[in-house]
């Protein structure tokens, strides 16, 4: 490979650091025996996954048909990145390589070696000017500086960039004529390598190997950043013949015409944050310099509180910054309009520079919260709640209705109950049972699909831990997770700004059905109603019926289930036309149009993630199966469940899977993907049976920490604690296993007790429902008593539920319990009235919170409620009920006990079966 004429200098090498194959070298420039300054040298061999080059820009109509990395004898390793470009007739189709933003000097210089069908490819730097903003884009504008071309064609030619000061002064002059004298060009930076792979019209194949780029001087370097002083006030600045506030305030949060993916950052790296199919991060602090520039080169955004004051040492470094989160650390509710009015007036007031759009999480008062915000966040409520589809859709569209359509990001748990893990984690290790390691990744993946039916700018995956912490969950994690932004960034150009359609759809399964409408496309998403908590079955063995509407008879329907876009003929009945799915997957994705067209504009947006979707699909339903057999093994051995186990269902799925992995091998994805599918949904439907053993009867509502992440090993070893005293009296099983009740007035047979003992009544808004709470003795569960809870609106109408909803609140007296102790809170309640979505009573205690409570509606016979917890401290615990919404409750027999750690005197033998030798 030819040299190019860039400049070199004398380097002293400090050290290397390496991941995969990129490495940054960092030098220290000598000049006699004194270290000037830290200059940085990037290498990148660019010989595997994930592609880093990025078609930006062009005047040809670019557009990138193939991208990937392949092997190539000429190339350094033998592999190097290749992209095909199809292009008209134009001058320039830029890709760009981001670096992290360094300063302008003369000896700043990059090379990489280009293969191309035609020579004239050229290599450059992108320049910033972060106090000048496009008024068409607002960010800040570029330029670009380009050095040599390629004078070969079909063979490897190392070209580049150095010596850029001339180069540098003639685009500052370029952007002064075109901006007016006043522009301020101050602080400009480079921040990518580019080439130009145009040349000429057609299609053509480009690969890219080995790039270097030297003597890299960060901006965060304070030894060397120009120290920038801030506009005086009242100062205005000519941006494009456009004020400076009125160009640089950019209310669009979020690009148009996809849905954002981000991820609630727990300190994983960003390049491979970006390999999961993330376009941006959502930080809890204001990010690190070294954040910021990881940002620049992984193309990833960021989402993060502001910080305390402008910073000028990261100023120049702002780009990758989408937008100021408020509200930490306080809920955005009625009681705290003031101070969060207080700190959105402080970030519009800040810096030009600094200025971005506005997003919070409101949990009430919408419709005030909407008109401040330029995006607002609806975290989903916790799944232990056991919402369905159609009840969230009715609650996220009168929030979205009440924020008068400000951009909607919506928020899915990425993980299970973090709450619920830490106690199974801490039962595990008393006990010593396996830690959590199993991931229901189907109920996250049913929430987004949920989530993406209402259009949102974007989706948020909460996240409590870190995805590279090593653990089999959080690897689980992780996969499951590139699998759902697979799947959504193969539809996102039709769900983005697509057209809801909140009319019901009549299903012959148990699936709730969305309709979204973009253009002439209409996109049907069909999840699982089949829940419990994070369970989740699919419709194995089951035929999903789709009536079609009139206005979509006749027209072609895609089914992209399996990443491709499958032809699917409708039959007719005796209702009209209709769309059957046997054994459908947990989400189902249709397609339908009268443009036979869009079938290859699918096919060709999906099929990008088929491989890496059947490889993730594959993996996860593996780890399922073994965690699925090994359970099984373990409650037949242990003889703590009836059911024989499903040995035929999980060989059955054993050879699917191992058939499925062959087919990945020669490439037939789609077919992998059918016979993943089938596997995954005989796992979970021996998952699910194995729960129903465990649980032991559908009428009480438990709440477990290991039923509810899925822990079954640890729940077997606590199996005992799910049987009450008198049910083991009954049996003769054991002795009595629980304590006695230590919650006074408990039995709820005195109502003159209730204020005497220390029992706490709460009232919220009690100017729009009327609250009450008393005691009674008319139809009571046990005993002479009861506790009746109710409220009603006082305007014509309903109230909401869910947090803003929360009107009545009573909280037990405080039990003691030590460390260790396994606690029981069992309590027998009805309910009556709660119709409404998100409505009903609460019931929690101090230890599982809020989070991990369970939601008591529809339950006009007496039910019985039992919550199961680890203490990890000394502690007190209390029990609450809320009221969600408006109704009414009767609650009775509370009852907070410990496990009894004595011994049964009476020795339980087992007559030997007579084939015994």
């Amino acid at each position: 490979m030819d040299e190019p004429s860039v400049p070199t200098r004398k380097t002293f090498l400090l050290g290397v650091l390496r991941s995969r194959n990129l490495a940054i070298l960092l030098c220290f420039f000598v000049d006699g025996s004194v270290a000037k300054s830290a200059w940085g040298q990037l290498s990148d061999s660019m010989d595997a996954y994930p592609p880093r080059w990025n078609l930006i820009a062009s005047d040809c109509e670019a557009i990138v048909t193939d991208h990937e990395h392949e092997s190539d004898p000429a190339a350094s390793g033998g592999m190097c990145e290749s992209i095909t470009v199809r292009m008209s007739r134009g001058t320039e189709a830029l890709l760009a390589y981001p670096i992290e933003p360094v300063r302008i000097i003369d000896e700043l210089s990059a090379s990489v070696a280009v293969k191309a069908l035609k020579a004239g490819v050229a290599v450059g730097f992108r320049v910033r000017y972060p106090h000048l903003i496009d008024p068409a884009t607002r960010r800040p504008m570029q330029s670009f500086l380009f050095g040599a071309v390629t004078r070969h064609a079909g063979e490897f030619q190392r070209v580049g960039v150095g010596s850029i000061s001339d180069s540098m002064r003639m685009a500052t002059i370029s952007m002064r004529n075109r901006f007016g004298a006043e522009a301020d060009v101050s602080s400009p930076y480079v921040d990518a390598v580019v080439i130009n792979v145009y040349t000429g019209p057609g299609t053509y194949k480009t690969q890219i190997d080995d790039l270097r780029v030297e003597s890299m001087v960060p901006l965060s370097d304070r030894m060397e950043t120009d120290r920038v002083s801030l506009p005086a006030a009242g100062r205005s600045r000519s941006v494009g013949r456009i004020p400076a506030d009125e160009a640089v305030v950019s209310r669009r949060a979020f690009p148009p015409g996809v849905v954002t993916r981000i991820l609630q950052h727990q300190g994983e790296p960003l390049a491979w944050v970006r390999s999961l199919g993330f376009d941006a991060i959502f930080t809890s602090t204001f990010p690190t310099a070294e954040l910021l520039g990881e940002a620049v080169r992984a193309r990833v955004r960021i989402y993060c509180p502001p910080p305390s004051a402008p910073m000028s040492s990261v100023e120049s470094m702002l780009e990758p910054v989408a937008g100021w989160v408020v509200g930490a650390g306080l809920p955005m509710d009625s009681s705290h309009q003031d101070e969060m009015d207080l700190q959105i007036r402080r970030l519009r007031a800040l810096p030009s520079r600094w200025q971005r759009p506005v997003l919070g999480s409101p949990v009430e008062a919408f419709r005030h919260y909407g008109g401040l915000l330029d995006g607002v966040v609806l975290d989903s409520p916790p799944r232990c709640r056991g919402l369905s589809s159609q009840d969230l859709r009715r609650v996220r569209q009168d929030q979205m209705r009440r924020c008068a359509n400000v951009p909607t990001v919506i928020a899915v748990d990425g993980g299970p109950n973090p709450l619920a893990v830490m106690q199974t984690d801490a039962i595990a290790s008393r006990i010593g049972s396996p830690m959590s390691e199993s991931y229901r990744w189907h109920a996250m993946w049913r929430g987004a699909a949920d989530a993406i039916a209402e259009s949102p700018s974007a989706i948020l995956f909460r996240s409590s831990r870190s995805l590279t912490s090593g653990t089999l969950l959080d690897q689980n994690r992780a996969m499951a997770m590139s699998y759902v932004n697979r799947q959504i960034a193969g539809v996102s150009e039709w769900i983005a700004d697509a057209i809801v359609d909140p009319s019901p759809m009549d299903l012959d399964a148990p699936y709730a059905g969305h309709r979204l409408i973009h253009d002439n496309v209409t996109l049907l998403i069909l999840t699982s109603s089949m829940i419990r908590g994070d369970e989740v079955l699919s419709g194995d063995g089951q035929t999903l019926a789709i009536d079609l509407p009139s206005s979509d008879q006749g027209k072609t329907i895609w089914r992209l289930t399996h990443f491709s876009a499958e032809r699917m003929s409708p039959s007719l009945r005796d209702r009209g036309t209709q769309i059957e799915l046997v054994s459908p997957d947990v989400v189902e994705i249709l397609a339908i149009s009268d443009d036979i067209r869009v079938g290859g504009r699918l096919a060709q947006s999906v099929r990008r993630f088929a491989e890496q979707a059947a490889t993730d699909r594959l993996q996860l339903v593996n780890d399922a199966w073994s965690r699925s057999q090994s359970v099984w093994r373990s409650a037949s051995a242990l003889r703590a469940v009836d059911t024989a186990p499903p040995t035929d269902l999980l060989n059955v799925a054993r050879m699917s899977l191992d058939e499925a992995e062959s087919l990945i091998r020669t490439r037939q994805f789609e077919a992998s993907l059918r016979l993943t599918r089938r596997a995954d949904a005989w796992c979970l439907k021996s998952d699910w049976g194995l729960a129903d053993a465990l649980l032991r009867g559908p009428r009480r509502l438990i709440s477990s920490p290991p039923m509810m992440t899925g822990n079954l090993e640890t729940q077997l070893a606590w199996q005992p604690l799910l049987t009450t005293n008198e049910d083991a009296l009954r049996s003769n099983a054991m002795r009595s296993s629980w304590g006695p009740n230590r919650l006074n007035g408990g039995d709820l047979d005195q109502g003159d007790r209730l204020q005497r003992d220390g029992w706490t009544f709460g009232r919220r808004n009690s100017s729009v429902a009327n609250i009450e709470a008393t005691w009674t003795d008319r139809g009571v569960y046990a005993g002479t008593g009861a506790l009746a809870v109710r409220v009603t609106s006082r305007r014509d109408d309903p109230l909401p539920g869910g947090y803003e909803g929360t009107h009545l609140m009573v909280a037990t007296p405080s039990v003691h319990v030590q460390r260790g102790d396994a606690v029981r809170v069992d309590a027998v309640v009805r309910t009556l009235g709660f119709g409404n979505p998100h409505e009903g009573l609460l019931i929690y205690d101090s230890i599982g919170t809020q989070s991990m409570g369970v939601l008591v509606r529809d339950r006009s016979e007496w039910t019985p409620v039992s919550l199961l917890r680890h203490a990890a401290e000394d502690q007190p615990v209390q029990v609450m009920f809320e009221v969600l919404g408006s109704g009414e409750a009767v609650i009775d027999e509370i009852q907070v006990r410990v496990w009894s750690r004595e011994p049964d005197p009476s020795a339980a033998y087992r007559r030997l079966s007579s084939d015994v030798r």
